[in-house]
């Protein structure tokens, strides 16, 4: 441990934990107690928002947050340890100068006690160390659950929708309702401020009314097929032809950014038209699917014997596999196709990969999708804890998984610096076959 930081009543606390933290989050910590401290030392008054420095949150298991990151607290297990420091001044260059300083008045002692850190700790049972956590998205579901609609946005009491950093606003008086300020998320959350604000804002959530919203997934559906067949059609494409060709007569302009914001593409593909110019080939694709599968759902005539229930609440759709797939092929933009940057409508595993993390395929053996079901499952709809995962994964489909199907659903859990391989083992068991590809099953 290279360093032990105190606060200045340490001598009387009773009850205290050590806490092992890298270096940068040190670096951070100390950078802003700087700050605070420059802001004391020339004004007292206001209140800044923002002074707390770590944050503690969880309950089976602790995680700890800064502005930046989120650490997974466990206990160090060092048998028989002491940590003991004795008291000396803060830097060795003091040491004579604090001996040598005469003691001009009574209040000279306090001042030398203040500038001398020591500590003895008696147990190991008391120090913890902090590792980098995994990126929690469960609280997603919670906002899916009162979304905006097109009527809301098109209402004329409602207040303009901004930008999500306006979300701090509070909300007129009076209005009581589900929804929640950023600040609000984040006490909620599993997660730093930096990396809800990530989530939201892949998320494609908006500020409205004060809140922080999620479109109805329903209307982001409708607008995304829209623009896709509105650039596929376009020779010159761009987000600023989309907004102006659809806003605002058809959508609210707030809609348009939305679809932009969550499958725009990174960087916009010079040289190519239609569809993939703008769009993230992988979330189009993946939500044309969820689109497939709602319609065919709804179609089917035995529809309650077509979900696999998890629990009382939600239940997964799920239709048969050769319909789903010339449906989902279909509403595939041609462009995908002829840019070649998805595989060709024959090669159905290698199409079928991209919906890892949100379709689980049921019945398939190797190559053969003969009375295979496919099951609309997203990973953001399924328990955060690994074991309860895998187990859901495994009632969705009791048979053999291959490795990229299992590994997407799993590797989201994974702290970093923790690898697939070695979690797998404790949760699913391997099937090795000559000239097959290694399969996981559940165990015994």
């Amino acid at each position: 441990m290279t360093y032990v930081t105190l606060r200045s009543d340490f001598a009387k606390c009773s009850e205290y934990r050590l806490l092992a933290v890298e270096a940068d989050c040190v670096r951070r910590l100390k950078e802003k107690i700087a700050v605070h401290g420059n802001e004391e030392a020339s004004t007292r008054t206001g209140m800044d928002e923002n002074r707390t420095l770590l944050m503690m949150k969880g309950t089976s298991n602790l995680l700890l947050c800064d502005d930046e990151h989120t650490y997974r607290l466990r206990r160090v297990e060092y048998s028989n340890t002491l940590l003991l420091a004795e008291k000396r001044p803060i830097c060795d260059r003091n040491i004579e100068a604090l001996t040598h300083t005469p003691v001009q008045n009574s209040s000279a002692p306090v001042d030398l006690e203040k500038k001398c850190k020591y500590v003895v700790v008696r147990s190991a049972e008391r120090l913890f160390e902090a590792k980098r956590a995994c990126v929690y998205r469960d609280l997603l579901k919670l906002l899916k659950e009162s979304p905006v609609t097109i009527e809301e946005l098109e209402s004329e009491n409602s207040a303009r929708p901004c930008d999500l950093a306006d979300a701090r606003m509070a909300p007129p008086d009076g209005v009581i309702c589900q929804h929640y300020t950023f600040p609000q998320l984040v006490s909620m959350s599993r997660c730093s401020a930096r990396e809800l604000s990530e989530i939201l804002s892949e998320a494609g959530a908006i500020a409205y009314r004060g809140r922080v919203r999620l479109l109805h997934p329903s209307l982001l559906r409708e607008a995304l097929q829209a623009v896709i067949v509105f650039v596929e059609c376009c020779e010159e494409v761009s987000w600023g032809a989309v907004e102006e060709h659809f806003c605002p007569s058809v959508y609210p302009s707030i809609v348009i950014r939305v679809v932009q914001k969550v499958y725009g593409a990174l960087e916009q593909a010079e040289g190519r038209t239609g569809a993939v110019a703008l769009l993230h080939v992988r979330k189009v694709l993946q939500t044309l699917a969820e689109a497939a599968i709602l319609l065919l759902t709804a179609r089917s005539e035995e529809e309650p014997d077509r979900q696999f229930h998890m629990d009382e609440n939600f239940f997964f759709p799920s239709v048969e596999f050769e319909s789903f797939y010339n449906t989902w092929v279909e509403s595939i933009p041609s462009s995908f196709f002829a840019s070649g940057v998805i595989p060709p409508r024959s090669e159905k595993a290698a199409l079928t990969s991209l919906l890892n993390d949100v379709v689980v395929v049921r019945g398939a053996c190797g190559d053969c999708y003969a009375g295979a079901t496919v099951v609309w499952a997203p990973q953001d709809e399924l328990s955060t804890d690994l074991s309860q995962r895998m187990e859901q994964l495994f009632e969705l489909n009791p048979g053999r998984w291959e490795v990229g199907a299992l590994r997407a659903y799993v590797e989201p859990l994974l702290d970093p610096g923790v690898v697939f391989e070695q979690v797998v083992h404790r949760h699913a068991k391997e099937f090795r076959a000559p000239n097959q590809p290694l399969r996981y099953g559940r165990l015994v």
